[in-house]
């Protein structure tokens, strides 16, 4: 059967895309699948498929097709305990009726001579210009063509195009890193499309050209194939989470994914090659909160770990130096130095104790409010997240740590321990005035609602409602619960997804209705009217039967009793908290403070938890 994948998303997409056509060319060997993409991503299926069609070139004759796909490649937000949660396992089960083979996850580009001979000419050319080495035998090349040792080459992607604040590595620590590869007799090449780096200079530090005659194949941006040949042939591979760290996924090179606010488990497949330096909060990071998830990264991903942003760098260095320690190379550009002892590498912490416990005393986060100037960084620049004279605000430090927070309408306060209960998710507290009373129940949200009741999602994702006294299970199965002051609720479903996040629904006393929309936080008025903010980090306010866009960017929103509206901006920072604004009739006015949830009561009232888990009251 002729079969036609239409797939029009990036570069780290395209490449994930291989995983599946492998299940397909195993699990479905009666199809005979074909692949549109657009120019670039094209090559990333040459070996794959039939025919790699380019979307902005070719005349595509779908009627001639059996079967179409057109691939939505939505996020997953699925826990499985035997693969991980990634686009590629969420489109074989949900699409392609496909149980993931843990064989086929490695990413996989077929690398043609062409693409080998012209990228290894580029790194042959740089390193003749950094270290003046020519070889009169080999035609100037710096070594032979036929040598399979890396060049002493370290290729760097540090700048994403999306989720900037999630990803994205500063210059100077970049900057730094560079000097000490150089310091160890390595030509640091920063890939950069767009030109955003002022590191590259082309003599110390190299970065190839966009145009006529580059090295990608006239593309306008990397071309898969050609990427995927220059990388193969240098000595080690660092990036975050975008395109070019998933094609060094479909290598042999050394790799080094650096990670920030996202979890591997989530966007990243099997790659044995990659070893993936994530923050030893990595348990915190959804979807690893899961203890399935955590199990299964544990025991498939190769990862070490760094404390903070402040040693991410020096974790960085470390783990770069150790990884070229053990390479052979052709002969390098410089005698490198001696090389400093590694610096050591942070195992994950223990798992915290079970329960709402007292404060930790150890490795505490301190309490670090933002600067009255501080102005979150936002890819969407046309709707700034604006920052005004910061408002009067006291902050009470509450007994307790805490994952998740709830304020009724009555000022009730509700929380989520951080210890693990047997089942369910995570311990249940209620304020009593002085300190947390535990009540039965486990949960990983929680809402509370104008007469009282208490609504939570449980580790499965089920919806549940308690009026006092035991647990009453609704229908339906949600990720995010909100709650209104006129006694209305709202989910968003954890299983039908969309571009911007999962379904939106209200409940109408028996079932749940659906509203067109999709988000990953959700908030209700008390007008009954919900604000939501997406993937990309837009909020929007429910208006009629559509939504109104509003101003900024937020990571949680959050609605009080007397109608006001809290966010917390979509940057973070260093130390993982995010600035607080309320909003006041057309912009966002800050808030001094931090926190990574928020939740909004009575007169102007709120509750926060900042990133070290410690719980907060703002009157």
């Amino acid at each position: 059967m002729d079969v036609l994948v239409r797939f029009q998303h990036g570069l780290g997409d395209a490449v994930q895309l291989t995983c599946v056509l492998q299940h397909l060319a195993k699990h479905r060997p009666d199809w005979t699948v074909d692949v549109a993409s657009h120019i670039g991503k094209h090559s990333a299926f040459r070996g794959q498929c039939r025919r790699s069609w380019i979307l902005e070139r070719d005349a595509i004759p779908e009627r001639d097709y059996r079967q179409v796909f057109d691939l939505g490649w939505y996020e997953c937000y699925s826990v499985y305990a035997d693969s991980p949660c990634t686009k590629v396992c969420n489109s074989l089960r949900e699409v392609f009726g496909i149980v993931p083979d843990r064989s086929l996850l490695k990413y996989c580009i077929d690398i043609g001579g062409q693409a080998r001979e012209i990228t290894g000419q580029y790194l042959s050319e740089i390193c003749n210009v950094h270290s003046g080495l020519r070889d009169a035998s080999t035609s100037g090349l710096w070594r032979g063509p036929n040598s399979a040792l890396p060049y002493p080459i370290v290729a760097i992607h540090y700048e994403g195009n999306t989720s900037a604040e999630k990803k994205n590595l500063p210059h100077g620590q970049i900057g730094r890193l560079c000097q000490e590869l150089r310091n160890q007799g390595y030509i640091p090449l920063i890939l950069d499309w767009d030109r955003r780096s002022p590191l590259p200079d082309q003599k110390t530090i190299f970065c190839p050209g966009v145009g006529p005659g580059d090295v990608w194949d006239n593309t306008g941006t990397g071309d898969a194939e050609r990427l995927a040949a220059l990388i193969a042939q240098c000595a080690l591979f660092i990036g975050v989470d975008s395109g070019p760290l998933h094609v060094a996924g479909a290598t042999d090179t050394p790799t080094i994914g650096v990670w920030k606010g996202h979890s591997p488990i989530q966007f990243y497949d099997l790659c044995p090659n990659v070893t993936h330096l994530i923050p030893d909060r990595w348990r915190t990071v959804p979807p690893c909160q899961n203890d399935a998830a955590a199990k299964f990264f544990a025991e498939h991903y190769a990862y070490q770990t760094y404390r903070g942003s402040d040693d991410l760098e020096s974790a960085l260095i470390a783990a770069a130096l150790e990884t070229l320690a053990g390479a052979t190379l052709a002969q390098p550009s410089v005698a490198p130095k001696s090389r400093p002892a590694p610096i050591s590498i942070r195992a994950p912490p223990r798992d915290l104790a079970s329960g709402n416990g007292k404060p930790r005393q150890a490795n505490h986060i301190s309490w670090v409010p933002f600067r009255a100037n501080h102005n979150p960084t936002s890819p969407h620049k046309e709707m700034p997240m604006t920052t005004l004279t910061p408002a009067a605000m006291s902050w009470e430090f509450l007994p307790g740590l805490a994952r998740e927070v709830a304020l009724g309408a009555d000022g009730s306060a509700f929380c989520l321990g951080v210890g693990e209960m047997p089942a369910g998710g995570y311990s249940i507290h209620r304020w009593n005035g002085a300190d947390w009373d535990h009540i039965d129940g486990a949960a990983i949200k929680i809402a509370v609602g104008s007469d009282g009741s208490v609504w939570v999602v449980n580790r499965e994702h089920g919806i549940l409602r308690s009026m006092g006294v035991g647990w009453q299970p609704l229908p339906g199965l949600a990720r995010e619960i909100a709650c209104g002051v006129d006694g209305s609720a709202w989910c968003l479903s954890s299983g039908d997804f969309a571009p911007g996040g999962g379904s939106i629904h209200f409940w109408n006393g028996g079932d749940w209705n659906h509203v067109e929309g999709a988000a990953v936080k959700i908030a209700v008025g008390p007008d009954g009217l919900p604000w939501i903010v997406n993937s990309a980090g837009q909020i929007f306010r429910r208006s009629g039967e559509g939504w109104e866009l509003m101003s900024g960017l937020a990571s949680e929103i959050a609605c009080g009793a007397d109608g006001s509206v809290w966010c917390l901006s979509a940057a973070a920072a260093p130390t993982g908290d995010h600035s607080i604004h309320v909003w006041k009739g057309g912009d966002w006015e800050y808030i001094p403070g931090a926190a990574v949830k928020i939740a909004a009561g009575p007169a102007g009232s709120v509750l926060t938890v900042d990133a070290g888990n410690r719980i907060f009251r703002g009157r």
